[in-house]
């Protein structure tokens, strides 16, 4: 399956933030962020097949970067 890119975000300092998607063909998706590398999303289908969101967090930038500082949701290291 083809990698979709598209604008997320923008930074309170002007940092344009985009989003990767990736998905197969099993309907699984993960949704990805150029800011720290930051999962913001992962699809996936229940027992009857019903795709949910999987991922605990927020569903925009600005209360990410807010909580950032709280060591709450941390970007992956290393």
């Amino acid at each position: 399956m083809p990698i979709q890119r598209s604008h997320y975000d923008t930074t309170k300092d002007g940092q344009e933030i985009d989003r990767y998607v990736l998905s197969n063909n099993n309907q699984y998706e993960v949704h990805i962020i150029t800011y720290g590398g930051i999962i913001t999303n992962i699809f996936a289908p229940d027992k009857e097949g019903l795709r949910e969101d999987v991922v605990l967090g927020l569903d925009t930038y600005e209360g990410k970067e807010e909580t950032l500082d709280l060591n709450i949701f941390k970007p992956p290291s290393g």
